[in-house]
């Protein structure tokens, strides 16, 4: 340290050379996993209890069955469909965190729509009218369910912005 006019001056102290790369990879935000283990468990354990309840099924159910509300449970799928689609739009168009997961709810009862309109269509006009409904839906659930995807490697990039390279985004 030298003084001049009575000004003592610090020599500036040199930092030890670091190298960054193991730093950025320390630091690097990763996600908690807590959740991750609870949710695979159930998962699979749903996965493979829903087996012999597909053979069950297969094996007891009536070829024919008549139910009492066939009106309402096509409207309710029919509402809750055009609901998550609404909501999916506006998300969407608002840039919401949510809009990830709408639209891979509505990509998914798109889906189960055109599944069941194929499955228990009947011969004629019914199920002609079934293959080209699903021809339009099975598509267009797809591409909302890419976006969905999409709209979360978005998020994640936002909250993770260290991620250099897209492909370790899921």
């Amino acid at each position: 340290m030298t003084a001049t006019a009575g000004i003592p001056v610090v020599a500036p102290v040199e930092e030890p050379a670091v190298d960054p790369a193991p730093a950025a990879a320390s630091t690097r935000h990763r996600p908690s996993r807590d959740w991750a283990p609870p949710v695979a468990v159930l998962a699979a354990v749903g996965a493979v209890s829903l087996v012999p309840w597909v053979v069950y099924l297969g094996a007891t159910l009536p070829a024919d069955y008549t139910t009492t509300d066939w009106v309402g449970t096509w409207q309710g799928l029919d509402a809750a469909l055009a609901v998550v689609l609404a909501v999916t739009a506006l998300s969407t168009w608002r840039r919401w965190p949510s809009a990830a997961l709408w639209a891979c709810a509505a990509g998914v009862l798109m889906l189960a729509d055109a599944w069941f309109d194929l499955s228990i269509s009947t011969e004629g006009s019914d199920r002609v009218w079934s293959v080209v409904c699903a021809c339009v839906e099975v598509p267009v659930a797809l591409l909302v369910v890419r976006h969905g995807h999409r709209e979360l490697r978005r998020l994640l990039r936002r909250v993770t912005p260290d991620v250099q390279n897209p492909s370790d985004v899921p």
